[in-house]
């Protein structure tokens, strides 16, 4: 019975590897992911949304997807990725924005896909929580802070007594 049992799980790990075969190298992988050409800024991806060169894909579970997501874009379950029903949308030729709560997970699936020779994938920079804070709220193109703001918010003569002469002096 254990024998059965065991040839059962190697054939069954022999045919889903042959489903799911990896056609892009190791060295073609790190050259891409160096490069990062993969990663769509948010400002580009606002743009986008307005194109149907694009389909936006949340990698969400669907009660997160139903709480918050970019308008527009479609349900993927992270999980339920590499699930026959979900094929159509990465074989579309028209480019495919992975949107995850911070990008790692969009990060991954990119990566899982690219190996399985999907094509036209991009990866949201920092995914709904950095598009949730500044690009729904228009704040993304924020002025710099000024030098004002970049001072100590202490006075160090206050603090220590000593000048800041002689604080420096300390530290040599």
């Amino acid at each position: 019975m254990f024998i059965l049992i065991a040839i059962l799980l190697i054939y069954t790990s022999f045919k889903h590897h042959q489903k799911y075969k990896f056609r892009v190298s190791a060295e073609e992988m790190h050259a891409e992911l160096v490069s990062s050409s993969h990663q769509i800024a948010p400002e580009t991806a606002k743009k986008a949304l307005q194109s149907d060169e694009y389909i936006f894909i949340d990698l969400s579970n669907p009660r997160a997807y139903e709480r918050y997501h970019i308008e527009g874009s479609v349900n993927v379950p992270f999980e339920m990725v590499l699930d026959d029903q979900y094929k159509p949308f990465f074989r579309d030729d028209r480019k495919k924005v992975l949107i995850s709560e911070t990008g790692i997970r969009a990060e991954e699936i990119w990566t899982l896909l690219t190996q399985y020779g999907y094509g036209n994938l991009y990866v949201l920079e920092g995914g709904k929580a950095f598009w949730k804070n500044h690009v729904a709220n228009g704040d993304i193109f924020r002025k710099s802070g000024t030098y004002e703001d970049e001072k100590p918010k202490y006075d160090f003569k206050k603090l220590t007594g000593k000048s800041d002469t002689a604080r420096k002096e300390a530290e040599k």
